[in-house]
């Protein structure tokens, strides 16, 4: 075997081991079975006064498409349980069932709450490790002050 054909050969060899580990990989990505929601507690400035809305808008911030959380795909969805609880201030932003609207990289979503006398907007990036949807940025608490 001549120095050149050993270096064809190891070569060959390192592509083929990093495919095979690339594929392992990803094969062996083991998610939970958990249904995972991403959510936004809103309080008045006191921090204990629930804000109640009286409509909530998701919007993505790349395409300015709105998203509804109970969609057509998802049949045994309500929208009274997956929407959070807003009595208690608790609103869902997202959950895993919207995983196919984030594209390879994370998504901007756009949170705007609104009733009478407040209007709420804030801005959220999505993302999602293979497995479940996550919060990459945004709070976890709005308060907010009444003017």
């Amino acid at each position: 075997m001549t120095e050149e054909c050993s270096y064809k050969t190891v070569f060959i060899i390192l592509i083929l081991s990093a495919i095979t580990a690339i594929s392992c990989d990803s094969v062996s990505t083991v998610c939970s079975s958990e249904f995972r929601y991403l959510g936004v507690s809103v309080f008045m400035e006191d921090g204990t006064t629930p804000v109640v809305f009286d409509e909530v808008i998701l919007t993505d911030g790349q395409s300015g498409q709105s998203i509804e959380l109970c969609g057509k795909e998802e049949p045994e969805c309500s929208d009274d349980y997956i929407m959070g609880i807003p009595e208690s201030g608790s609103y869902t932003i997202f959950h895993d069932g919207l995983r196919n609207r984030i594209g390879f990289y994370p998504m901007k979503l756009l949170f705007e709450g609104r009733n009478e006398s407040i209007t709420v907007k804030q801005v959220f990036l999505i993302g999602d490790d293979g497995c479940h949807v996550n919060k990459l940025s945004g709070p976890t608490t709005l308060n907010v002050k009444t003017e």
